[in-house]
């Protein structure tokens, strides 16, 4: 995956000195004025002003009192009427080959201009393991195991994979069925398509002509891109599986990546035109220090390029084009939709009428972490999952991996940390019409991580599957040993090998049973989360429970599902009708 974040800094140490004569020019500008806070009670639309919207998540954007969806009829028939049906889109990342931006090649295909306006992504790689090939593998898994628990056959076999995870019986989960569908089965170096021209609309994000003639001409008919394929089929959630890619060989762990709502991006927008680009460079970095455990304020800085991207479709950073992304897409508000047009927010098929509703401030806003809304929460999910089954797998294999107790690694140094979300203009869950968990399994550079998404695909296809169950049902896991006493009595291997290294000598004795107290001790801090947070955020003295759980570095999944039914029409009527 490429991370896209502006380069740009906060600025000089003089910018800093000034900071203070800066936040309170930028507060005479952006909070009301006595006459205006006197007014404010009398209007109801006080409570949308940016500080309002940015520290009050649960806020909801204004309506004009009409549907902005309207209904449409059932998209399909349940596999089996006994039991709910959850759409389930996989959507394995990249596939295609690397191409720059031209003519006949790259992505972002802007129709006015007939040209494609940035590279394709190939992915993550290193050496020859390639992320486009790592996640289908492992996607194609999580796939097979959904598609197979919707018969009496496969639901036994399922219902047994949950309980190893779970503390439930087999036959005490609910059954459910889920319809799967991939975005991609296949990659540009498979079969059939290894001399196919054009070979990358089947794994663009965005739509794009069929084909080209000799002179580069496109096409007038145009192939659905991921984002396109995704809207169509109308899932209620959908799992986008990526690896990570750094220049440092150390970076390594899960993360999720997220977009945030409308408002942070109109926030940062307003700040931007008044202050200009280094007074709010200044003014963001002073929010941020006042507010650190707000992960939206720590962004602000970073979000000025993505703010123009967002609104306009250019980078600011260096002058290029990507396009405006939602004319790029199948959908009801494929047109030239301008921001600054006013009227638009009136009309249903507005894009910026759905950037403001009600239904994406659920997707992006709110929840534990301050951002995301339920895209955040179903991201964390798979994560915590992933990391639950991972290190569920290390306890069951120690007696294969361990020599001796002082062998024995912690969560923290198996797993990696669980990362800080990335932040960013992120076009698959700004575009799709569905809850979208959209990960980062880990760095392809780092041997760690290359181990993990390398040797150990089918536990995480299977954490995955779990996680998708979770997410419409709700799970409580079972625990894994949190004391010196259950780690040892739980793992044969262990307590043998606790038997077996008592010393003969006193003194050598006391030391020995000094170190095996210091491992699990540290072992047992950490998966009740009272060890080192991996968090660049501090944990709040008066934090609830759902928050400490949330920042331990094995992050066991929260007992909780998305309530797909808040949702209503709002995954339907998506496509633009013709």
């Amino acid at each position: 995956m490429e991370n896209r974040r502006s380069d740009l800094k906060p600025g000089s140490i003089k910018a800093a000195k000034a900071a203070a004569l800066i936040i309170l020019f930028a507060c005479a500008i952006l909070l009301p004025s006595g006459a205006a806070r006197a007014d404010a009670k009398k209007n109801s639309k006080a409570g949308n002003s940016f500080f309002a919207k940015l520290w009050n998540f649960s806020a909801k954007p204004e309506r004009d009192g009409k549907e902005a969806y309207p209904k449409s009829p059932a998209s399909h028939v349940p596999l089996n009427s006994k039991y709910k049906t959850y759409r389930v889109v996989i959507d394995p990342g990249h596939g295609g080959k690397s191409e720059k931006a031209g003519l006949d090649e790259g992505d972002h295909w802007d129709i006015k201009a007939n040209r494609f306006l940035t590279r394709y992504n190939y992915g993550a790689y290193h050496g020859d393991e390639a992320e486009h090939k790592i996640v289908l593998d492992i996607c194609r898994m999580t796939g097979e195991i959904l598609k197979s628990a919707n018969t009496d056959a496969g639901w036994r076999e399922f219902s047994k994979l949950l309980a190893a995870y779970g503390v439930k019986r087999p036959n005490e989960y609910r059954r459910v069925n889920f319809d799967t569908a991939m975005t991609r089965e296949k990659s540009f170096e498979s079969p059939g398509y290894t001399a196919e021209a054009n070979v990358n609309r089947h794994f663009r994000l965005f739509d794009s002509p069929e084909s080209f003639d000799a002179d580069k001409k496109p096409s007038p008919a145009i192939h659905p891109g991921r984002m396109s394929k995704i809207n169509a089929l109308m899932p209620e959630l959908v799992l986008c599986v990526h690896v990570n890619s750094s220049t440092n060989s150390r970076a390594r762990g899960q993360a999720s990546v997220m977009i945030p709502g409308y408002h942070v991006f109109d926030f940062v927008k307003t700040v931007k035109t008044r202050l200009g680009v280094k007074s709010a460079l200044s003014y963001f970095w002073l929010l941020a220090w006042f507010y650190p455990d707000n992960p939206v304020l720590g962004n602000l800085s970073r979000l000025i390029n993505d703010c123009e991207t967002y609104f306009t479709g250019k980078r600011s950073d260096n002058k290029s084009r990507i396009g405006k992304r939602w004319q790029m897409v199948k959908w009801r508000y494929c047109r030239d939709d301008e921001y600054d047009n006013l009227l638009n927010y009136k009309d249903s098929d507005s894009y910026w009428k759905r950037e403001r509703s009600d239904y994406e401030s659920m997707r992006r806003d709110g929840g534990i972490a301050g951002a995301g809304g339920d895209n955040f929460y179903a991201s964390e999910e798979l994560i915590k999952f992933i990391r639950f089954g991972l290190w569920q797998d290390y306890i069951n294999d120690s007696a294969k991996g361990v020599t001796e107790l002082s062998g024995l690694k912690s969560p923290g140094e198996y797993l990696g940390p669980h990362g800080a979300p990335f932040i960013s203009d992120w076009a698959l869950p700004q575009m799709v019409n569905a809850v979208t968990a959209y990960i980062e399994l880990g760095y392809i550079e780092n041997a760690a991580d290359r181990f993990f998404l390398t040797s150990k695909k089918s536990v995480i296809a299977r954490s995955l599957a779990v996680a998708a169950y979770s997410l419409v049902e709700g799970f409580e896991p079972k625990k894994l040993p949190l004391s010196k006493e259950d780690l040892i009595k739980n793992t044969p291997s262990l307590k043998a090998m606790a038997a077996a290294a008592v010393p003969r000598t006193p003194e050598k004795a006391v030391e020995q049973r000094k170190r095996i107290v210091k491992l699990v001790d540290h072992l047992k801090k950490e998966l009740k989360g009272g060890g080192k947070l991996e968090s660049k955020q501090p944990l709040n003295k008066d934090a609830g429970e759902e928050e400490a759980y949330f920042r331990t570095p094995l992050v066991l999944p929260l007992a909780q599902r998305i309530n797909f039914e808040k949702y209503g029409d709002y995954f339907k009527s998506v496509l633009k009708q013709k």
